[in-house]
């Protein structure tokens, strides 16, 4: 499947740009080809156990994830709901102008002390580990609330000689 993706970006391209579209469709088709072909090595195994909960004095990764974000909300409305709280820079995967947004995205801030202070103005779901929602408005939304999920950095396994094998 990725050699056909590949293929009609390289013959595309050998003939020249004919079509503006064919290298975006070429990447989709490669992004896509993990989702059909099967996997040559799999991983089975107990998950290590979360160190922390999100906390006050929890170390936080400067990525944080949102859910349920409004279709129709704009990035620069985005970006200047989150501006309170530091320079901010908005992820948005999948989102391509063609197509409705999907209702999640990330927020990469400048500082660490810029999530914390997000965290601060909160609601926080204590029944839902490490939940926190945050009110933001879109032009057919008001005060919706949108999940904020920070990572917790002490969450982080980095194993360099790692001891689960692949089987």
């Amino acid at each position: 499947y990725k050699e056909s993706a590949a293929h009609q970006y390289s013959s595309s391209a050998n003939t020249g740009p004919t079509d503006p579209l064919a290298l975006e469709r070429a990447a989709r088709l490669y992004r896509s080809a993990a989702s059909v072909c099967e996997a040559s090595c799999t991983w089975s195994g107990q998950l290590p156990p979360r160190s922390s909960t999100a906390g006050p004095n929890s170390s936080y990764s400067t990525k944080i994830f949102l859910g349920g974000v409004p279709w129709d909300i704009s990035e620069q409305t985005l970006v200047q709901a989150f501006a309170e709280f530091g320079e901010v820079r908005v992820e948005w995967p999948g989102r391509d102008y063609t197509s409705p947004p999907r209702g999640y995205l990330y927020l990469v801030f400048q500082e660490e002390g810029d999530v914390t202070d997000l965290l601060a103005k909160c609601c926080q779901d204590y029944n839902t580990r490490d939940s926190y929602y945050y009110k933001i408005s879109s032009r057919r939304m008001r005060a919706k609330e949108v999940q904020i999920i920070p990572w917790v950095l002490t969450d982080s396994n980095y194993v360099r000689c790692p001891s689960p094998r692949l089987d």
